[in-house]
Order: C-alpha cells, then structure tokens, then sequence
C-alpha cells in the first residue's frame, strides 16, 4: 500500500526531476505576462506559479493548465526519463 501512496504523490505532484520548469517561465516571458497575471487568469496564488517555474513542485493538474494556456505540448514540458533524487 505504501509504494501506491509513493507512486499516487509522485504522478499528482511534480518537481524539477519530472518536468523542464525552465521551459514555463520562457513561455510566460514570451507572452509578456507577469507570474502574477498567469495566475489571476488560473486562479491560483502567483506563489504557486512560482514554484511551478522555479521547479519546487506542481501539481499535475496545474502543469496540464499551464501548457494549454500557453499553447505548447506537454511532451515539450515533462521529462521521457525523470531523474531519480541523489542519495
């Protein structure tokens, strides 16, 4: 039961080992917008885009959100092979 709970929070919330977190920020910037602006057009805090770019975590849900804001694929954004965390 334990691996599923492991598993379930691994594909629900991502960080940088999962995703390219780079790859938001350079989306937003293309599109002159502020962190702030992306998230009171999703409704969420401007933190949470924060640490979405900065690669600290984000929720599955948000990712998806984020690339159909921002017109780009999720195969551009979520990593074929995440890395494993160091040891």
């Amino acid at each position: 039961m334990l691996t599923f709970h492991v598993w379930l929070y691994t594909f629900v919330y991502m960080d940088s080992t999962h995703y390219y977190h780079e790859k938001l920020a350079s989306a937003r910037n293309l599109r002159a917008k502020t962190q702030k602006e992306i998230a009171e057009m999703l409704g969420v805090d401007a933190k949470t885009i924060h640490r979405a770019e900065t690669g600290i975590t984000v929720s599955y849900q948000l990712l998806t959100r984020l690339c159909d804001l921002y017109s780009i694929p999720m195969t551009t954004i979520v990593k074929a092979h995440p890395e494993t965390a160091p040891a």
